[in-house]
């Protein structure tokens, strides 16, 4: 099981596949500003006032955002994420996952139009 990411966004299959611009947007300019605060300290500094954080809790937060960044693909992520939800499903049954117990199909997009 590898790093599994904790960061993830919602939205509906529909509106994606109606919508396909949009999202291709949303995902480059979410990597963009991931790539951003991986890169830049100044960057950091700049936002210290809006996340309220300076000094070593501000290089604590910046550090730790930045070990978290997935560095994987999607079918990585997608994979551990489901073989983690396996292992909490068999240690919680149905009062963690519901009738559930593997992860939902179309959990993670899979961006159908490339």
């Amino acid at each position: 099981l590898g790093p599994v990411s904790a960061l993830g966004y919602v939205f509906h299959d529909q509106w994606a596949n109606e919508n396909p611009d949009a999202v291709r947007g949303f995902v480059r300019a979410s990597a963009q500003a991931k790539d951003l605060l991986a890169r830049s300290d100044d960057e950091w500094l700049r936002l210290a006032p809006i996340i309220r954080a300076e000094g070593k809790e501000l290089e604590k937060l910046r550090d730790r955002y930045r070990q978290g960044i997935p560095r994987r693909s999607v079918a990585e992520e997608a994979a551990d994420a489901g073989r983690l939800y396996h292992v909490l499903a068999a240690i919680g049954g149905a009062k963690l996952v519901g009738s559930a117990p593997e992860m939902a199909p179309g959990t993670f997009w899979q961006e159908p139009w490339k």
